[in-house]
């Protein structure tokens, strides 16, 4: 398979998005920089993401996509991950129940002695392959963070306002310290956000808005009914 990596040295996110660093972090926040802390800023939207959909590409095992997509008191888990093949890229293809906007990323990567991707390239409402990558241009990239504690990255929420799927690509690491042929982890993904009422079509002169999870309920940085999901199901 052909690599698609570039060389970044810096550690915020590429057109303008930003990350923070912390341990036992996974927070969700604004469009600025912040600390991880800051749990519940945001609501989360694992409730909202289609799990049973979620595949990855180039993985270990198909299924391994769903599992990494953890809610937040599975931060510090390391029993389910995202792993490649051995030539060390990775692409998670995610659908959401319904509408979001999407405000920030949350990740933690490499663990078990696997190396960490250094580069996430994100793509709303588009389902790249492999063989097309190149006529695909990324709605935001980010240089990933190396440490293992989870990491948080803003995007720019004037390109994610209206998604309904997102795929995450991983390109082979071009840091000196990967060594070629091998394969990366992901440990963690999360999503903030918020879960849009979106109104449907109707006849002239009746309003309608679709049933919708309301977003004004924030839970400990958990979307409402979060905690019913498991993992596995």
């Amino acid at each position: 398979m052909s690599h698609h990596g570039h060389d970044h040295s810096h550690s915020h996110g590429h057109d303008h998005g930003s990350s923070s660093g912390g341990g036992g972090g996974g927070g969700c926040g604004d469009d600025h920089d912040h600390d991880l802390s800051t749990d519940g800023e945001q609501q989360s939207l694992f409730s909202e993401v289609d799990r049973d959909n979620v595949v990855a590409l180039n993985a270990e095992r198909e299924e391994m996509g769903r599992e990494v997509i953890k809610s937040r008191d599975m931060i510090e888990d390391e029993t389910f991950y995202c792993q490649s093949e051995d030539d060390g890229e990775l692409m998670i293809r995610i659908p959401f129940i319904g509408t979001v906007k999407l405000r920030s990323i949350t990740l933690r990567i490499g663990g078990g002695s696997i190396s960490s991707p250094d580069t996430m390239n994100v793509y709303a409402n588009s389902s790249p392959d492999f063989s097309d990558l190149a006529s695909h241009t990324p709605t935001q990239s980010f240089s990933l963070v190396q440490i293992s504690a989870a990491t948080t990255y803003d995007v720019r929420i004037s390109k994610f306002s209206s998604v309904t799927h997102l795929t995450l690509h991983f390109p082979t690491p071009t840091s000196s310290s990967y060594e070629e042929d091998t394969p990366i982890r992901v440990t963690y993904v999360s999503f903030c956000g918020d879960a849009l009422k979106l109104r449907r079509e109707v006849p002239t002169g009746v309003v309608y808005e679709s049933n919708s999870r309301p977003v004004d309920h924030k839970v400990g940085g958990l979307g409402v009914g979060a905690f019913e999901s498991k993992l596995g199901q």
